[in-house]
């Protein structure tokens, strides 16, 4: 094949405008960067920590409130079982009725249990919050690793940057 520059040198310089283009989409990756680093903060960190403290102030309360309905409902039915038996002119043995209502009201009890760990889960998770210094140091690597790995700005990526950013998102997401 004939070489078109004839072995001449040939510099191609880029045009302003083309210039200003690249400028432009470096710019706008730095704040899809930005854009995107900050909604993760908010989802993984900063809702986070609002559950957590909702969990702790509030939802001692909504349990408390919770448990205290779920007793008064259990010794309605437990009254209503008592009841039928006497208006049948039936023998009644507490045990078997206490076992009815085990069984009535253990998806209750399975609700209890789930919401008083999730309080508990909100309390560790207060306590080992991190300080505001180390906050915003870690905040600002993932914003440099947003920058460098996110496939919505780098969308040919390698495989070993698609691994680094799926692990990337995973340790963001655990806190």
């Amino acid at each position: 094949m004939a070489d078109p520059t004839n072995g001449k040198n040939i510099n191609i310089t880029q045009s302003p405008e083309y210039r200003k283009k690249l400028d432009n989409l470096e710019s706008l990756k730095s704040e899809l960067a930005k854009l995107i680093s900050e909604r993760d903060i908010l989802e993984n960190t900063v809702k986070k920590n609002l559950e957590a403290l909702y969990a702790t102030k509030i939802g001692i309360n909504e349990f408390t409130l919770f448990k205290t309905e779920c007793e008064i409902a259990r010794l309605k039915r437990k009254i209503e079982l008592f009841q039928i038996k006497v208006n049948h002119g039936e023998k009644f043995n507490v045990l078997e009725v206490e076992s009815q209502l085990d069984n009535e009201y253990e998806k209750w009890e399975k609700e209890m249990s789930k919401m008083l760990k999730d309080i508990e889960n909100s309390k560790n998770r207060l306590n080992s919050l991190r300080t505001d210094e180390d906050s915003m140091e870690l905040q600002s690597i993932y914003r440099l690793l947003v920058k460098k790995l996110h496939p919505d700005i780098n969308p040919d990526q390698t495989e070993k940057s698609k691994l680094l950013w799926n692990r990337t998102m995973h340790a963001h997401s655990q806190g």
